[in-house]
């Protein structure tokens, strides 16, 4: 058995050493490997924003639709409802000076007629590119939009 383990190291020592991005049989497998990391790594860091997006747009909507429920409890749009948007908003992560509320309908709709509310909100969306061997940020600046509709449930009397 020692002389087993004697004759693998003597075999290994005797073979020569080349540098680190290449293997013993002179191939680029260490380049590939770099390479092909480095495009993993674009690709990955460049979902990011997308995944970002959709879940602010999701977020987005989600406030939309609390927001017009209370509208249609209370029979139209009203400062309080703009202060619970913004608010909630906030709670998710959205910056405020970049939300805007809009609303044709304030207080007080009658019972069933149609109350309106759109939330629109300027998103920086950061990209990455690969160009002429320089790895660049892009930022764009979409904007998401939520509108909805639905009718007043508050009869007023007049």
């Amino acid at each position: 058995m020692p002389e087993l383990l004697a004759a693998i190291l003597k075999d290994r020592r005797s073979k020569p050493k080349n540098s680190f991005l290449q293997d013993n049989r002179a191939s680029g497998e260490a380049i590939g490997f770099l390479g092909v990391m480095f495009i993993i790594m674009l690709v990955v860091i460049n979902m990011w924003s997308p995944v970002s997006f959709e879940m602010k747009k999701f977020a987005l909507e989600n406030v939309n639709r609390i927001a017009l429920l209370q509208m249609e409890q209370e029979g139209g749009y009203s400062d309080n409802i703009g202060d619970m948007i913004r608010d909630k908003l906030n709670i998710f992560g959205f910056d405020e000076s970049k939300v805007e509320v809009y609303s044709d309908t304030p207080k007080p709709v009658q019972w069933g007629d149609t109350i309106n509310l759109t939330i629109k909100y300027t998103d920086d969306y950061e990209r990455y590119e690969f160009n002429h061997f320089n790895y660049e940020k892009v930022v764009d600046h979409p904007v998401m939009e939520s509108t909805r509709s639905s009718v007043s449930r508050v009869y007023h009397k007049d």
